[in-house]
């Protein structure tokens, strides 16, 4: 989850899905869930994704979540990122955006 903020999405998907890692990822460390509230398949990690996803390799992700990002991203800077989401996501796999009509 790009932007995951408070990890919401993660911990939800993560309850449904134990077979599943899920990965949140944010600037904002200070947003994560307590760290007894997150179950074992789901990590949070602060990261800035302007600075590429170059952590992961390519084509080594299932799906990639990107919620609410339009506000916080330039144009250019948001193009980047899905460009990065593209690359680690393995063949077929998903790329989901859900952003707000500006």
């Amino acid at each position: 989850d790009i932007g995951c903020g408070p990890g919401s999405w993660c911990l939800d998907l993560a309850a449904d899905f134990p077979e599943l890692e899920i990965i949140g990822l944010d600037f904002q460390e200070s947003m994560f869930p307590d760290a007894g509230t997150i179950p074992p398949n789901c990590i949070f990690i602060r990261y800035n994704v302007l600075m590429g996803l170059g952590q992961f390799e390519e084509k080594s992700i299932d799906y990639c979540h990107i919620r609410f990002m339009n506000l916080s991203l330039t144009v250019r800077q948001y193009a980047q990122v899905v460009r990065d989401c593209w690359r680690v996501l393995k063949p077929g796999g998903y790329l989901e955006m859900m952003e707000m009509d500006m």
